[in-house]
């Protein structure tokens, strides 16, 4: 089991965010536990190592005072990954800094909060910018702005989780994941009748218009002959 530590503030916010990262996304049970004075979030293995994750975010707001534009990042900052070359961490806040031995790493991107801002999508709510529909475009968004749109960056923080653990001697395996393809449709109308008579005067409209083309056509057949046979006698 593994146990986290983190300061008495956002509780509902770490806790759902850590349950993604670690249960949903990797299968590691844990608790989070919270202690006045706790500055970074603390993250200790069965096995007496600890991973200290930087709390950049949580610990410099009030809870019901965070959700403006000035919180939202204006720039991403990128930790070039430690274990796999060429696969770099994008950090929402935080610093790209990284120290690792062998029963102890410290990370200073903050994956938590980086997390918890694509999960819930606050910016959204805080942004002001919306197309002719009200809706939030893609264009306004952090992740559009430094180059992380098409990324599955809470997938990544989660791999990211899941390698340091890994250095430290976690032993569990990680959960496996099935993918399975549900199709959906936009249908304004299930079904096209819903009653005997809606049946009946889709019918009798049907057959009316079809009366109403097949007049048309031989009126414009018989005008078509008609030129024919002015043309001829010319």
């Amino acid at each position: 089991m593994l146990r986290i530590y983190s300061a008495p503030t956002f509780k509902a916010e770490k806790q759902y965010t850590l349950s993604v990262l670690l249960d949903e996304l990797l299968g590691v049970p844990f608790t989070l536990e919270f202690k006045a004075g706790q500055e970074h979030f603390r993250f200790d293995l069965p096995n007496g190592s600890h991973v200290v994750v930087e709390d950049h975010f949580f610990n410099k707001h009030l809870e019901n005072n965070y959700l403006n534009t000035a919180n939202i990042p204006k720039n991403a900052t990128t930790l070039p990954h430690p274990f796999e070359p060429g696969a770099p961490i994008t950090g929402l806040y935080g610093n790209p800094h990284f120290e690792q031995s062998d029963r102890a790493i410290r990370c200073g991107i903050d994956l938590v909060a980086g997390a918890f801002f694509m999960l819930s999508r606050w910016e959204e709510y805080a942004h002001s910018g919306r197309d002719q529909f009200g809706r939030f475009p893609a264009k306004y968004s952090l992740a559009h702005r430094t180059g992380f749109l098409d990324r599955p960056i809470v997938n990544e923080y989660a791999g990211f989780i899941w390698e340091i653990l890994l250095r430290l001697g976690w032993q569990q395996p990680r959960r496996v994941h099935t993918y399975r393809m549900h199709l959906s449709h936009d249908v304004d109308h299930p079904r096209l009748w819903w009653s005997p008579v809606q049946r009946m005067r889709t019918l009798a409209g049907s057959l009316a218009q079809a009366r109403g083309s097949t007049c048309s056509c031989l009126v414009a057949a018989q005008s078509n002959f008609r030129c024919q046979r002015s043309l001829r006698c010319v």
